[in-house]
């Protein structure tokens, strides 16, 4: 699948930084960002299928890249609560997302 550019002006850029009562944050200096999804087939073509290939979904999945602005407090260096969230979440291991 070709990835696609689109319009961000009814996307939300927000992460989910707690859990109970969901928590959402801003992220901030967001100037792209891209959508892209894969899907894997596993081949099921036997005998019985009268010379057709047949397939079934294996895999699915849904990348998305931020590209932006690195956005700190310069009186203090702090940096922007919501790239904070999203630099942590980049950092874990992959079963870890969900």
């Amino acid at each position: 699948m070709a990835v696609q550019k689109i319009l961000a002006r009814q996307w939300t850029k927000k992460i989910r930084t707690s859990t109970g009562p969901d928590v959402f944050t801003d992220i901030l200096g967001i100037n792209s960002f891209t959508v892209a999804t894969s899907k894997q087939d596993a081949d099921t073509t036997d005998f019985d299928s009268n010379g057709w290939q047949e397939h079934l979904p294996a895999t699915r999945g849904v990348t998305i890249s931020l590209d932006g602005y690195r956005m700190e407090d310069p009186s203090n260096g702090d940096r922007d609560a919501g790239q904070a969230a999203v630099e942590a979440l980049a950092l874990l291991r992959p079963y870890r997302y969900w």
